[in-house]
């Protein structure tokens, strides 16, 4: 959810500097993942109180910062809700590498990603680094953000990443099956909801 919304910043940021949006959006995601990742390590604050101060920031700035653009604050609703009206060919090229390249890296790295998340101890005695894994995770859930916000909105992604995994834990399956069951929930309900929303 915090990664959805300072998304919606690095959009605003795009929208008013009258460049590429997503590709700021990139950049500021990144970055804020990343330094997110690293606050989590520190003891004297807590998550709670970080996640909660850049959730309620990041959409307070970014209306603030669209407002700056040539067409007003009004030009980041698109982004908001989701819109398969305002999607060009550049947006789809980009959409294709993210994939590519976050799909890439969650094959090669699966074993790590598997073993730092369930058992970050036993990761470290087998040579994995975890501080690193976790880094690349973050990274590659940030840029897997950005690129759906065009097509579901940046309120709606916390929904996206959430809801088809529970539904696939119910199936009581190995972890690889999850993954499986949860990518097609996803899919199924892009789908149906892009065409219900073109319908209707």
């Amino acid at each position: 959810d915090v990664c959805a919304d300072v998304s919606v910043l690095g959009i605003a940021f795009g929208l008013a500097r009258a460049t590429a949006p997503l590709i700021v959006s990139v950049v500021v995601v990144v970055v804020v993942a990343l330094g997110l990742e690293w606050l989590s390590g520190r003891e004297k604050i807590g998550n709670d109180v970080v996640l909660a101060l850049f959730m309620s920031g990041a959409l307070a700035l970014s209306v603030i910062v669209a407002s700056f653009s040539p067409k007003g604050s009004y030009a980041i609703v698109g982004y908001l809700f989701g819109s398969l009206a305002t999607i060009d060919d550049g947006d789809v090229t980009l959409v294709v590498m993210v994939v590519l390249g976050v799909m890439g890296c969650v094959l090669l790295c699966y074993r790590s990603f598997v073993w730092g998340v369930f058992d970050p101890e036993v990761a470290q005695v087998m040579g994995i680094n975890v501080a690193l894994t976790n880094r690349l995770m973050v990274v590659c859930a940030a840029l897997f953000i950005v690129v759906s916000m065009r097509l579901v909105g940046g309120l709606m992604m916390g929904a996206l990443l959430v809801i088809p995994v529970v539904a696939a834990m119910n199936f009581r399956v190995s972890f690889p099956w999850i993954i499986g069951i949860g990518v097609v929930f996803s899919v199924v309900g892009m789908v149906s909801g892009g065409t219900l929303s073109v319908l209707c």
